[in-house]
This record gives structure tokens, C-alpha cells and sequence, in this order.
């Protein structure tokens, strides 16, 4: 249904649980994906858990998903950031 769906920006749009973005997984293009503005921001491993659930997303709130953020996220528990520098 939604296989070519690439960008998604859903900035203030009151996403409060992280069940109301799972089924963006059946998306299997969605490679950039907006969330800023929501309450779900404030859950305290959002980024990890977003990345979890959507391991294909490049970019999330325009900042890069790159591969250590993504190794970060899949270690049960872990909730610190780490950012690669260029």
C-alpha cells in the first residue's frame, strides 16, 4: 500500500506512544522520517527505540541514523547516545 513512501514529516501532530508509529515497518522505502514536535519526544530512548523499529530509516528529526547509532540501538537496555564525527 505505502511501498514508495520515502519522506514522512509528522512534526506536531500529538504522536504520544511509539505503537502509533510501528506500522511505518510495512513502509519498506521510508528512509526519512520527522517526529519533532510530538510528546513521544520526551520518552527517554526515543531515538533508540524509532531506530529499533525502523532499522531502514536513514535520517530521524533531519539527523542522520548512522551505523553507530543503529548498533547502539540494538544492544537491549541501551540508552546512551553515540554520534559518529566526521
Amino acid at each position: 500500500m505505502l511501498e514508495h513512501l520515502r519522506l514522512l514529516d509528522l512534526e506536531s501532530n500529538l504522536v504520544d506512544d511509539l505503537r502509533q508509529v510501528e506500522f511505518l515497518a510495512l513502509c519498506p522505502s521510508l528512509n526519512s522520517l520527522t517526529l519533532e514536535g510530538n510528546p513521544i519526544n520526551n520518552h527517554p530512548d526515543y531515538r533508540i527505540e524509532i531506530i529499533q523499529r525502523l532499522p531502514r530509516l536513514q535520517t530521524l528529526d533531519d539527523i542522520p541514523t548512522n551505523r553507530i547509532n543503529k548498533i547502539s540501538s540494538s544492544i537491549p537496555g541501551e540508552g546512551t547516545m553515540l554520534f559518529q564525527q566526521d
